[in-house]
């Protein structure tokens, strides 16, 4: 009888969970993503309180995914803006994945703006894309967009 009763609980609570589908809907939920950058797009998920919290990261890793290959890229990792520096420049900026010298991984834009890489979470998540597969970056934090879509 217990078993019966969490299986329809379990039924009842993802049948009320927010549906993957573009914001803008009853009560603006679901994803968007907007494109800041030739290839550095934010992107937004916003659930109700019935749906399960690891559908959040679920939904903006396949946001990002589809915003990945809209933009012409395989393969996208996120990136945290807690501690960025900006460092504008007038000469050529390197830009892309970086190893920093303390082992932590960031990825430094055309304008000199330096994003660590991060594990995805949050309600807003910025991402970057590539059309190769970045190898600085370790396992678990570069998403190839086709897999995740397959998925």
């Amino acid at each position: 009888m217990r078993i019966l009763l969490i299986a329809i609980l379990t039924v009842i609570a993802t049948g009320c969970a927010t549906s993957y589908r573009e914001a803008g809907g009853p009560g603006n939920l679901g994803v968007k993503a907007t494109i800041i950058d030739d290839n550095v797009f934010e992107v937004t998920s916003r659930i109700n309180q019935s749906t399960p919290p690891y559908l959040r990261r679920e939904y903006s890793i396949r946001k990002a995914a589809e915003t990945s290959i809209k933009l012409g890229c395989s393969y996208f990792v996120a990136v945290g803006n807690v501690r960025q520096s900006f460092t504008q420049s007038s000469h050529v900026v390197n830009t892309g994945l970086r190893k920093l010298d303390n082992g932590s991984l960031v990825y430094v834009s055309k304008s000199g703006t330096q994003y660590n890489v991060v594990n995805p979470s949050g309600m807003v998540v910025k991402y970057v894309c590539f059309n190769d597969k970045p190898d600085t970056v370790l396992p678990g934090l570069v998403f190839n967009a086709k897999y995740v879509l397959q998925s």
